[in-house]
């Protein structure tokens, strides 16, 4: 038996049962003698209870089939507004599956971009704390994504790079500015690289600042060459004033002049003093001063560099 048939029952022998035992006194469906006509009132039994009035079996029947009808009415309506929260959960959900989905592809997408770009790239929240992190960051560092979160406390930066770099970024999260630093940074080998760090917020349609985007670059060989340079500069600086031998050179498609130390010394002018032609000139011979002249006129005419 389904639940529709049981209730129909259930009401079908309750409705019997009233009928047959008649209406208590007290019961609803009892009234003060005060409310009724004369006419109305119905003879009192010996005990004082009034006499019941037992249903004719039409009018009974009627009743039955009433009660039925409107239990029928009401387990249809009842139906139909849960069929129609159902098809609205169904939608509902369909709906949501469909955006979830949508969000993954976009994710997926997106995560594919960002870890094809040829750099470590971080995205970071309003507050300077790092949310997502592409695959060549964690490749670089042998770190989960939940270690880098905390960066300044662990081996990620070079201890001598740390507080520096904890400063500058603070100023920016706080001030807005856009970020740029470079400091070392530890490979999962233990060895650690240089690394150009540039970061942007992003903003609102209010300008707030909602992120940060960072992008890391490798610039580990560039600093190497540059510390060569400097260390070779050092070396001639050195080999010039031992030999007592200086250089000069002029580019001479914008007219600029650089002499080294030992030629400021050579030449008897001060540090501070602007290199020109006309300056070696005035240290030249006057018997050489032609075979000078004309070297630096050819060299005009070549657009080539000379130097001495």
């Amino acid at each position: 038996m389904d639940l529709r048939q049981a209730v129909v029952t259930l009401l079908q022998k309750c409705y019997k049962q009233r009928s047959q035992s008649g209406t208590p006194d007290g019961d609803m469906m009892s009234f003060p003698d005060s409310r009724l006509k004369p006419e109305d009132e119905t003879p009192l039994k010996a005990d004082g209870v009034r006499a019941a009035h037992p249903l004719e079996p039409e009018s009974k029947q009627a009743a039955d089939a009433s009660a039925q009808e409107r239990t029928e009415s009401l387990l249809a309506a009842e139906k139909r507004t849960l069929e129609m929260i159902a098809e609205r959960s169904r939608l509902a959900l369909t709906n949501a599956l469909v955006e979830i989905k949508n969000s993954e592809n976009k994710l997926r997408s997106l995560r594919l971009i960002v870890d094809t770009i040829p750099g470590l790239v971080c995205t970071l929240n309003a507050a300077g704390e790092v949310e997502l992190l592409n695959r060549q960051v964690l490749e670089y560092f042998g770190k989960t994504t939940e270690e880098l979160k905390n960066w300044a406390t662990n081996d990620a930066v070079h201890p001598d790079d740390l507080p520096r770099l904890i400063d500058a970024w603070k100023h920016s999260v706080e001030t807005g500015q856009p970020y740029a630093h470079e400091f070392r940074q530890r490979r999962a080998d233990g060895v650690y690289r240089w690394f150009q760090s540039r970061a942007l917020p992003a903003r609102d349609t209010e300008g707030h600042i909602t992120g940060w985007y960072m992008l890391l670059t490798d610039i580990d060989d560039r600093k190497k060459a540059e510390e060569e340079l400097r260390r070779s500069k050092a070396y001639l600086t050195e080999a010039q004033r031992l030999s007592r031998t200086g250089s000069f050179g002029c580019r001479l498609l914008t007219g600029e002049m650089f002499w080294s130390e030992e030629t400021f010394r050579i030449y008897g002018y001060d540090r501070s003093t602007q290199p020109a032609v006309e300056r070696v000139l005035e240290r030249v011979h006057p018997e050489d001063r032609a075979l000078v002249e004309e070297r630096i006129d050819r060299a005009y005419r070549d657009g080539s560099t000379v130097a001495g």
